[in-house]
């Protein structure tokens, strides 16, 4: 089923469905390299950790909750898994060198606790 994309983001407020719909859509990713805004749109609603946590019970419902799961589906989820990755390599380094070494597990700590070490190190030491 193609995803409708609004061509003026500005006028729209993407709910939670409609995230993780585009999120699914194995084309979204190319549809959206000609809507700049509209990514960025999403982008900036993902980083909200609610809705993050949200989106990705939608993406993974019947399946286990893990936070990289739109990497495995596609679409415009690996391009925001990695400008999170690259928005939070500065805090990857720190806790990797604290002798963390699961990139992943840190990265959805790091998400979790919005970019803060130290609650996103308790988070680690407690899975």
């Amino acid at each position: 089923m193609a995803q409708h994309i609004n061509p003026n983001p500005v006028q729209q407020n993407l709910s939670v469905e409609e995230l993780a719909a585009i999120l699914r859509d194995p084309q979204s990713g190319e549809r959206l390299s000609s809507n700049p805004e509209l990514l960025q749109h999403i982008k900036d609603r993902l980083d909200d950790p609610d809705t993050h946590r949200k989106v990705m019970e939608m993406i993974n419902r019947g399946r286990p909750l893990l936070h990289g799961c739109p990497v495995m589906y596609g679409g415009l989820g690996g391009t925001v898994r990695k400008n999170q990755r690259e928005k939070y390599q500065s805090e990857i380094n720190s806790i990797k060198q604290m002798g963390f070494s699961q990139e992943d597990d840190i990265l959805d700590a790091l998400i979790d606790s919005q970019g803060d070490i130290s609650r996103a190190i308790d988070a680690l030491m407690s899975r």
